[in-house]
């Protein structure tokens, strides 16, 4: 896998200069709907915007080009299967790579995934620091029944262990705890960004800690007011 962590150096090393697209990603059991909302996102029925869904009424301004990129896809063509661990650190470095060329082209990019644990979310941060995302609330019951209706029956206890592990959901109040949950996941990415070290260390350097934590809230605020 050396070969592959090289690569995506160089590529991160390339893309930092020289990023036009926005990045967007999926949240969300399987059988939740994700892919019908990626698809109607590409075909222009609605943009996001602060994390949601925003109609467009007018379907066909079509300035920024529009792509999906989804590991099931790539695992389909890499090796045919719905999943084999052995491939899944190439499936991972193919799909970063496809991202930040669409990126680059100035395509603007859904991630069809998902995106239930923190590490899979602290990578899309990795890749954008302002990705946003779209959270798909449909409930495990109804996520099984569709599964069942399809013929795919296999993902009945992969459905059952992702909403038990599920970060985001809370249902007395699931937006808000998206909300910081995803600001946490993403301030910690900043952070490694600035300082280059892991949250493991913290304790060796807290002056420095305390000066990142206050440059990474900046950094919320910002982004809060640009999409304010």
């Amino acid at each position: 896998m050396i070969i592959y962590e090289n690569c995506l150096m160089e590529i991160n090393i390339m893309s930092s200069k020289n990023q036009h697209g926005k990045l967007y990603f999926t949240i969300g059991l399987p059988r939740s709907g994700k892919s019908g909302v990626c698809n109607n996102w590409v075909n222009y029925h609605f943009d996001i915007v602060d994390n949601a869904a925003i109609p467009i009424n007018f379907p066909n301004n079509k300035s920024t080009p529009r792509c999906i990129i989804c590991s099931d896809d790539i695992r389909l063509a890499l090796h045919g299967q719905r999943f084999q661990s052995l491939a899944e650190d190439m499936v991972h470095s193919i799909k970063t790579i496809m991202i930040r060329a669409m990126l680059n082209r100035g395509q603007d990019v859904i991630i069809d995934g998902t995106h239930m644990s923190s590490e899979s979310i602290r990578k899309i941060f990795e890749i954008d620091i302002d990705a946003q995302y779209l959270y798909m609330s449909t409930s495990k019951e109804v996520c099984i029944k569709r599964a069942i209706q399809s013929g795919q029956r296999d993902l009945i206890p992969i459905i059952e262990q992702m909403s038990v592990n599920d970060i985001l959901y809370n249902e007395d109040n699931p937006v808000l705890l998206q909300t910081d949950k995803i600001k946490e996941i993403r301030g910690d990415v900043l952070l490694n960004n600035i300082f280059g070290f892991q949250r493991d260390h913290e304790n060796d350097r807290h002056t420095t800690v305390r000066e990142a934590r206050e440059l990474r809230d900046l950094k919320n605020k910002e982004i809060e007011n640009e999409n304010s």
